[in-house]
């Protein structure tokens, strides 16, 4: 049990704690805020020519499934869950999310070809090169410059995951949050 989850327990009020997992864009055409990191590395490997790949899987959710979730327990006739773990009940792998992104950048002549995914450190080694004497030309060019310690971190994740053998973890490191409660 987590620390904010005992105090709520200790202090005897009606309240629920919801952990949330990464949230996507939008609708009602999904777009994400240009400032999240996901958006940011799509930008960013235009230039770069490669997309990261990560090994795991994404369980990521739309914005209204996550309000959604919200009212559902804020107006349940039962008691609701002290702890309440947010994200996909079913996640896909993390390459099934970066290929249709790579295929969706050629169809509209964003790059001269799909964009090969590489492993995430291989991505954040490139990222680095340009990363070396960046201009602000090349930062705004290349805005994932701005979140290279955050990429040296997932990338580390990703290396970790790729070694332990577990193609069914979170991508990146990101927490796996169990929803088996939920889902029964």
């Amino acid at each position: 049990m987590s620390a904010s989850v005992s105090i709520l327990v200790k202090s005897g009020l009606p309240a629920s704690s919801f952990r949330i997992g990464q949230v996507t864009g939008g609708g009602p055409r999904g777009a994400w805020s240009t400032t999240d990191w996901v958006p940011i590395i799509v930008r960013s490997s235009v230039i770069i020519g490669t997309l990261p790949e990560a090994c795991g899987v994404a369980a990521w959710l739309p914005p209204h499934a996550v309000s959604d979730a919200v009212l559902d327990v804020a107006f349940a006739e039962d008691e609701p869950p002290i702890a309440v773990n947010l994200v996909h009940p079913r996640p896909v792998e993390w390459v099934s999310l970066m290929k249709p992104i790579s295929s969706a950048l050629y169809q509209k002549n964003l790059t001269s070809e799909p964009l090969q995914l590489v492993p995430f450190d291989q991505w954040v080694t490139r990222l680095e090169k340009y990363a070396a004497d960046a201009s602000e030309a090349t930062i705004r060019r290349v805005p994932a410059i701005k979140l290279l310690d955050f990429f040296r971190a997932l990338a580390q994740q990703d290396t970790m995951i790729r070694q332990s053998g577990r193609p069914d973890a979170e991508a990146v490191g990101f927490t796996d949050l169990m929803t088996d409660t939920a889902q029964r």
